[in-house]
């Protein structure tokens, strides 16, 4: 298989773009395809072909060295290629090996001949060992016999690797001709009966020249065009109509080659349709302009009457939370919001009364921002109707209340914490959002690099210890956790965590959900869970004394523990442990790795431009990095900021990334721990050892154009 920098240089060669551009443009595509298989998502790209996920599950083999014992293959997922014609058509199939041949098309879509330098260029990067994605690996449909399947999947994952030439003989027994195989195979249509005759109009329908793709980030459609499709049938098969005229209608899909939808918008419309490719954010962007949170709510609140009487609140109760948003007004008050916020990716939904209105904020990228104001008239309405849906006391308005619910949004499922607090002008109520399709995250995506990276990532693969994750609420500390399971996740592992609440439900992993109402907290759980034969614990957080004890005692008793503490910096969760009466020498001997941080903003792509920061600033900078031990300063220091635009809302922010300290643990360290040291001290020691603060690592990655340093000085200054 090619290595990623062989696929950079031959995309630069071929286009003519510079390295750079080679390498940032292959690696967005990348990371879309990445992100859409992640969620499960099918990921088609015309003329090349469909990548999918397959699931292999465990099963025993017989020892491909003829040693008569069995070999366990651990349950893997394999990400499958099945390429378009084109695609296929340069590449040769025999006896399961994929033989490229270097190809390249004249504008009119011809094949034209590859110098021969270029040949041998790709053939030796065959035979280079390296990191990529081996294409061979062909994704097979339902329709194909498992043993089509396997002919097709790599031989891995074994815990002694097969020989070659055992892996060759059995490929030649399954499969003598996987190309015979793969031509065997037609694309079922719900439309058509006769295989023979659905592929013809399939292939009649959509030809692959006809289908391109289209970027929608900075495209604005007008309202009489997206009114042509029912915004419900475009959200529903993610169909975005973006140009039209008297004959012909373009449609941006994520799926351009579905011919049942194409077929259904011809019907509906009387017009010719122009399918092309975008990602599923792109078309997402495009559906949110059908119309804004403030006309829908406007909408609702003018043509219906808001009042509901006790008897349709009793009426209520009995109501599908799922479905009941089609029946009163209220909840389509109450769906609209949570469908806006989710869409707009907010963290929070704040329902704030006041004296002459109810005002509607949404917490995105941390900062909170007013979404719509409200008749004060519909309050008592809304609060009874998340009540409801949350099972709460409705007729209970004097003492807080917490209750939560889930509701199907766009397809995915979406859990809310909802808050209720007695204010001066009503009753206030936070909803914390938590959409699970966003799946876990990586300690790459997180943000830890460089020599902070090493060091989490040594010493949470220990045979035992404790690893905290510090910061304020809302710093992403969960996030990390999750990230560290990631690194930790393996068959041969029992992990058990206990949390409140289960954010993302994780296959392979034990999970387990306080109940303060039935006396289930964190210690009571924790002693249950020891009980468990655990490898891996994670806590979801320490706020006690006895939960502390527990988690400590399992540390030293060989588990893994990971948990959270609310400390302003790493060095800080040294004295709150001993506040809570945790013997200092308990804590020195338990404790690999203490992790502090917070979350700034990422700078908008779409809109970055760069500036230069004042003299006094690029002063600081300079004393902060000239701190970093083994850290070599930039010659010239090159610095961004968003200009703001219709992508990021004109903010000139999109996305958030961790900014880290992360305390290695050493000898040094574990001495100021037995001797209760305050956290200045304790600090000093670790950055003289190397320790990274949050602020420096804030300013490398101001540098690097991953975030401002506005933001870095808003998050990091004391």
């Amino acid at each position: 298989m090619l290595k990623t920098s062989d696929v950079y240089n031959l995309v630069a060669q071929r286009s003519g773009l510079s390295l750079a551009r080679s390498r940032k443009i292959i690696n967005e595509i990348s990371n879309v395809i990445a992100g859409s298989l992640n969620k499960g998502e099918v990921v088609n790209i015309t003329n090349f072909g469909r990548f999918k996920i397959h699931h292999y599950p465990s099963k025993s083999v017989p020892d491909p060295q003829g040693r008569g014992h069995q070999i366990l293959i651990l349950p893997t997922k394999v990400v499958k290629f099945k390429p378009a014609d084109k695609f296929r058509n340069a590449v040769e199939i025999r006896r399961g090996t994929l033989h490229k041949v270097a190809t390249r098309y004249d504008k009119d879509g011809q094949v034209m001949s590859a110098p021969p330098d270029e040949v041998d260029q790709i053939q030796a990067g065959e035979n280079q060992a390296g990191d990529g994605v081996n294409v061979a690996e062909f994704e097979a449909d339902t329709e194909l016999k498992e043993d089509i399947i396997e002919a097709a999947a790599p031989a891995e994952t074994a815990t002694e690797p097969a020989t070659a030439e055992t892996v060759k003989t059995e490929q030649n027994k399954k499969s003598p001709n996987l190309l015979i195989l793969f031509d065997k195979f037609k694309k079922r249509d719900p439309i058509t009966v006769d295989a023979k005759t659905q592929t013809s109009q399939f292939r009649q329908a959509i030809k692959p020249k006809t289908i391109s793709y289209k970027d929608l980030s900075n495209i604005k459609v007008d309202k009489k065009i997206l009114n042509i499709l029912p915004e419900l049938f475009a959200r529903r098969h993610k169909a975005a109509p973006i140009e039209a005229d008297k004959n012909t209608i373009t449609v941006a899909m994520v799926d351009p080659e579905n011919l049942e939808i194409v077929q259904l918008i011809k019907k509906s419309t009387g017009r010719d349709v122009v399918p092309v490719l975008a990602t599923t954010e792109d078309i997402n962007r495009i559906l949110n302009q059908y119309s804004g949170l403030e006309k829908e709510v406007e909408t609702v609140i003018k043509d219906t009457d808001l009042e509901i009487s006790k008897k349709e609140i009793a009426q209520a109760q009995n109501e599908n939370v799922e479905t009941s948003g089609e029946d009163s007004p209220t909840s389509k008050i109450v769906l609209s919001l949570m469908r806006r916020a989710v869409r707009e990716k907010a963290s929070d939904i704040h329902v704030e009364p006041y004296e002459n209105a109810v005002v509607i904020r949404f917490r995105i990228d941390g900062v909170l921002r007013e979404r719509i104001r409200l008749p004060k008239t519909i309050q008592a309405a809304i609060i009874a109707r998340l009540k409801i849906i949350a099972n709460l006391k409705i007729d209970e308005h004097r003492l807080p209340q917490d209750g939560r619910f889930m509701i199907e949004i766009d397809k995915n499922r979406v859990d809310f914490r909802l808050s209720i607090l007695p204010v001066a002008d009503g009753e206030k109520a936070v909803m914390r959002v938590l959409d699970k399709s966003q799946g876990i995250l990586s300690l790459e995506e997180i943000g830890v690099r460089g020599r902070s990276y090493d060091i989490v990532k040594n010493n949470v693969k220990k045979s035992f210890g404790m690893t905290l994750v510090c910061g304020p609420t809302g710093s992403g500390k969960t996030t990390t956790l999750y990230a560290l399971l990631g690194q930790l996740m393996d068959v041969g592992v029992n992990i058990v965590t206990l949390e409140n609440p289960i954010e993302y439900r994780i296959e392979g992993i034990n999970q387990s959900q306080v109940n303060p109402d039935i006396k289930y907290n964190f210690a009571d759980g924790l002693r249950a869970i020891v009980r468990q034969d655990p490898d891996i614990i994670m806590v979801g957080e320490i706020r006690d004394k006895p939960t502390a004890e527990i988690a400590i005692q399992s540390a030293l008793t060989g588990h893994i523990v990971l948990s959270t503490l609310h400390t302003n910096n790493a060095a800080g969760a040294f004295p709150r442990l001993i506040d809570m009466g945790v013997e200092p020498f308990l804590i020195s001997s338990s404790v690999n790795t203490v992790i502090a941080q917070r979350l700034a903003r990422k700078i908008c792509e779409h809109c970055k431009e760069s500036y230069n920061p004042s003299a006094q600033e690029l002063q600081t900078i300079k004393e902060e990095l000239a701190k970093i031990k083994d850290y070599k300063m930039p010659a010239k220091m090159n610095f961004f900021k968003g200009k703001g635009c219709e992508v990021c809302n004109d903010t000139g922010y999109q996305g958030r990334v961790g900014l880290f300290e992360i305390l290695d643990v050493n000898t040094a360290i574990k001495e100021l721990a037995n001797q209760s040291s305050d956290d200045s001290k304790i600090s000093a020691q670790a950055i003289a050892d190397g320790m990274t603060t949050m602020m420096q690592d804030g300013l490398m990655k101001a540098i690097d154009g991953i975030t401002s340093l506005e933001e870095v000085w808003r998050v990091t200054k004391d």
